[in-house]
């Protein structure tokens, strides 16, 4: 029976199977029963069987690797299968041999269904072996099988080019250009000069080559000129695909004493290799160059890049948009020439495309008329200039030249935050301020509402009512739903009115009415309540005593007190008896203004917006309505650094309330003003501030000693002990000392320039020492912001022109006026150009403090109605440039900069004067709802009547 079964077993095996396996079978000792034997069996052919017909299946029906795609950047490789996969159960089997670096198996994705992407540091130009194991297999069961093995990283593509293309290379330094490269050995650097007519050309599609030959003694020969070419070879071998920064000299340059006009090239030393670069722009000069434009103006200002003096003599030319060209002139002593739009004679280019052939563009159609058949350049007696063409200005002297692109351009413009500039005044959208109001806040079912809508346009330098424009008014119900629509047309005031009466059934809460009348609407909200008028009312009065203390042993002491009286009444007559009353005592912001400064803020503003909690509590009203509580004052209190703010709460029987709300001051002989100012500035710039001190009658006192603080809001470790009576430290925020100044009083006026080093808040604290022998101050807050969006903004040119934080001492003026600008910079400038305007340039000033500018000063006139813009730039000189015995990852250590500032001051003519006189009085009282007639009477700042118009509210 045994000999049978295992024949049978040995006839049923494929041919391939090992002749050996069956002899183990038949020597084996062990007994086998026949269904393990079978089983067995069944089972080895089953896998080899399995395995040599996946081997000799095509690519498509099997699965396995069908690409490897290595990134030349070295970070990834992408793996793509022929069917979809487990992503972990390939990282898992995944073996890559020679280990790669920094290898991130957790960061792997797959692109797509089929393929894995794999990160780490691959090595360029290293050949890797993947090798995934047995158990890998695709989500349809189908085992791996082998096909690609390993992948090469490719090495980068050689390359290289400049690291700041485009920009002004110093004339007195070591002339450098920056390079970047990567796998080239050699570097040809290649600079072909240019005279600024071929420059000119060159924006105009012209041979510039051609351009250059102008007949001797021609006015435009100085502008003209064969460009001499030089080339200098430097060695740029590092490491294989790494970037390598250089900074070359032009060494080979002719008259590199001299400014010039150069496109560089960058070319491949190496036979067949990288080719050459873009040929980029390249101005080697000492001048700069600034432009403002606007209006019929342009004013040009000249000065030295090393320093910052202005540069008085320097010939300007001015090119268009249209190819044509200009001398518009030299600049004066301060470096200042001012270009006015009109007609003047010049030059213009021919059009290449309005003829043919390859010098078709040195030709014109009349010939007469150009100044050399050779040049086609041709002479025009009425070029027309207008500032919004300008599209390059050249500087010229005996020894330099520079260009500079139009203001037009926003690669070469300055930022000014919240300014739209534009080249034509057309463009300017017509602003429109609205404002939409009713004449109270609460009505009820049943009421008419009662809108007022007042409309202005700021357009051209002007403040206009737009009569006869039409306006809409859209008022929602608290459900949000529209209940009311109607079209006006606003009066010669630029105003209207409309009424909506309330149903009695209109729903409680929220109602929103919505003005429609420009670009941008506005909106305001009234209530709609079922409401009783009031029957009783609250009062607070305040009155100061003091206590003797003897609870301090051999140091009796007076105190001070702050006796707060509540009362309550009816309206009717008579008190409101032994009523409930809550109560709150919080500290407040003690600023207030004194008549006479209005432009200053005396006492403390608070960091915060709401009132500090201090206490509170409930008592009850006496018999006649009336409660008196006492509190001690606080040192800060009594100096007038903190005002309480005092809440009282009164209840009828009903339950009724009757609330009121009253701050308290000290009263000190002395008060100290702070000039008003923004309060958010940019970090590590100055913040000029005047203070003052007036007496208790509003006289200014004029000498004494005055300290300047400036406290940063920051963290500290503090001592403390718990209600054990153990000590402990805690982490706390508390205002701390970051600097402080003695001052002094000259002619009641005391000037400090604040410095903030780092972003945070800051309070600026004045204190003034009496000769009471006691000290009085005033503070006042900044929100230092660490960054200013100002400077940057994404263009590199900016990132050389720091800003100027200008603060005027007025927030309006009147013509006959003088306006007080401070400044506050972060380098003091050597020079500084303020202009003043409005849509064009009204009056221009060139000044060279010796110690920094502190302040301008602008007469105000008629013209600069109703605003006026103030700019201020200045020149930094430079300072020391990085050499080789003192290695820098600066390029430059204190590169040349530009500041510039704006500050924009609304003008007015004056006070408008308008007395109200009623049946009752100016200033007379009437009950609620019932009519008081009144009659208005408008003066000008002159005493001159006028019209106006009036809303109540």
């Amino acid at each position: 029976m045994k000999k049978q079964l295992f024949a049978a077993i040995n006839l049923s095996l494929p041919a391939m199977f090992p002749a050996a396996l069956t002899l183990m079978l038949k020597r084996a000792n062990t007994r086998f029963s026949p269904t393990f034997l079978v089983a067995l069996v069944a089972t080895i052919y089953f896998f080899i069987a399995a395995g040599a017909l996946a081997a000799s299946l095509p690519q498509a029906d099997r699965f396995t690797i069908k690409s490897i795609k290595a990134d030349p950047s070295g970070n990834e490789v992408i793996i793509e299968f022929t069917e979809p996969f487990d992503r972990q159960l390939a990282i898992n089997n995944l073996t890559i041999t020679p280990p790669t670096v920094n290898y991130r198996p957790w960061e792997s994705s797959m692109p797509s269904s089929v393929a894995l992407r794999i990160n780490g540091d691959f090595r360029r130009g290293t050949s890797y072996g993947i090798k995934f194991a047995s158990g890998f297999m695709a989500l349809s069961g189908r085992p791996f099988v082998e096909s690609l093995k390993e992948f090469n990283v490719p090495h980068r593509s050689p390359k290289m080019d400049f690291i700041v293309p485009g920009s002004v290379i110093e004339l007195n330094s070591r002339q450098l250009v920056h390079l970047a490269v990567v796998n080239v050995e050699s570097v040809i650097v290649e600079s072909q000069a240019l005279s600024p007519l071929a420059y000119f050309a060159h924006q105009k599609g012209i041979e510039s080559k051609l351009v250059n030959a102008l007949p001797k003694g021609h006015p435009l020969g100085r502008y003209a000129g064969d460009g001499s070419t030089s080339r200098d070879l430097y060695d740029t071998k590092g490491k294989p695909d790494q970037e390598q920064n250089f900074s070359m000299p032009l060494a080979n340059r002719q008259d590199k004493e001299k400014g010039a006009l150069l496109f560089v090239t960058l070319k491949d030393n190496a036979l067949g290799g990288a080719g050459s670069s873009k040929p980029t722009f390249f101005n080697v000069t000492d001048l700069a160059i600034t432009c403002l434009a606007g209006g019929d103006d342009t004013l040009v200002w000249v000065t030295s890049i090393a320093t910052g003096q202005p540069v008085a003599g320097a010939e300007i030319m001015a090119y268009t948009t249209f190819g044509s060209f200009f001398i518009a002139g030299k600049t004066d002593n301060d470096g200042i020439l001012r270009i006015r739009s009109g007609k003047r004679k010049g030059y213009r280019f021919p059009t290449p495309a309005s003829v043919a052939g390859p010098y078709a563009a040195l030709y014109m159609a009349d010939r007469s008329q150009t100044s050399g058949p050779e040049t086609g350049i041709q002479a025009v007696d009425d070029l027309n200039y207008n500032p919004r063409d300008l599209k390059f200005l050249c500087a010229r002297t005996d020894n330099d030249v520079a260009i500079i692109g139009s203001p037009d351009d926003g690669n070469w413009r300055l930022p000014f935050s919240g300014v739209r500039q534009t080249s034509n005044i057309s463009e300017t959208p017509r602003e429109t301020r609205s404002v939409l109001f009713t004449e109270r806040g609460v009505y009820r079912p049943g009421e008419t509402v009662h809108f007022k809508a007042v409309t202005r346009f700021y357009q051209t330098g002007s403040i206009k009512p737009p009569m006869d424009e039409r306006c809409s008014i859209s008022v929602y119900n608290s459900r949000e739903q529209p209940i009311y629509a109607v079209s006006l047309i606003l009066g010669e005031f630029g105003s209207a009115a409309a009424d909506l009466p309330l149903a009695a059934s209109s729903p409680l809460g929220e109602y929103r009415a919505d003005l429609n009348c420009g670009p941008s609407p506005v909106s305001t909200t009234f209530r709609v309540e079922e409401f009783k008028p009031p029957r009783h009312f609250s009062r607070l009065g305040f009155e100061t005593v003091k206590r003797r203390d003897d609870s301090y042993v051999n140091r009796p002491a007076d105190l001070d007190f702050l006796k707060v009286k509540i009362a309550g009444g009816y309206y009717a007559g008579g008190p409101v008896k032994n009523a409930r009353v809550r109560w709150q005592l919080a500290y407040g912001p003690s600023s207030r203004t004194i008549e006479g400064y209005e432009n200053y803020t005396f006492g403390h503003e608070s960091p915060n917006s709401e009132p500090e909690p201090l206490e509170s509590g409930e008592t009850y009203l006496d018999g006649d309505g009336q409660i008196a509580l006492d509190f001690p004052m606080s040192r800060e209190v009594l100096a007038g650094e903190k005002a309480l703010v005092v809440s009282a709460t009164v209840l009828d029987f009903d339950g009724r309330a009757a609330s009121v709300t009253k701050s308290w001051v000290a009263q000190a002989p002395y008060n100290v003003g702070i000039s008003q100012h923004k309060p958010d500035i940019a970090a590590q710039s100055e913040q000029q501030l005047d203070a003052v001190v007036v007496d208790a009658a509003g006289k200014r006192i004029k000498t004494g000693r005055v300290e300047a603080e400036i406290l940063r809001w920051g963290w500290t470790y503090l001592r403390k002990r718990n209600l054990e009576g153990n000590e402990y430290w805690t982490n706390e925020r508390v205002w701390r000392r970051a600097s402080i100044n003695e001052l002094a009083l000259k002619n009641g006026t005391v000037s400090f320039g604040a410095n903030f080093d780092w972003g945070g808040d800051y309070i600026v604290k004045f204190t003034y020492f009496a000769p009471d022998g006691k000290s009085y101050s005033s503070a006042t807050r900044f929100d230092v912001g660490w960054y200013d969006p100002d400077e940057g903004g994404g263009n590199n040119r900016d990132h050389n022109a720091l800003k100027v934080a200008l603060y005027s001492d007025r927030l309006s003026y009147r013509p006959g006026q003088t306006a007080t600008v401070r400044l506050g910079t972060k380098r003091k400038a050597v020079a500084y150009l303020t202009a003043t305007g409005r849509q064009g340039l009204f009056d221009y000033h060139v000044s060279r403090p010796t110690d920094g500018l502190k302040e301008i000063k602008i007469p105000i006139a008629e013209t600069h109605l109703p605003n006026v813009y103030a700019t201020v730039i200045g020149t930094l000189a430079r300072g020391g440039i990085p050499g080789l015995h003192r290695p820098s990852r600066r390029r430059n250590a204190k590169h040349p900069l530009r500041c510039h500032g704006f500050a924009g001051n609304q003008k007015r003519r004056g006070p408008v004067d308008q007395h109200c006189t009623g049946d009752q009085g100016a200033g007379s009282r009437t009950r609620p709802g019932s009519k008081l007639e009144s009659f208005r009477h408008r003066r000008g700042w002159q005493g001159q009547p006028g019209r106006a118009g009036r809303g109540c509210g």
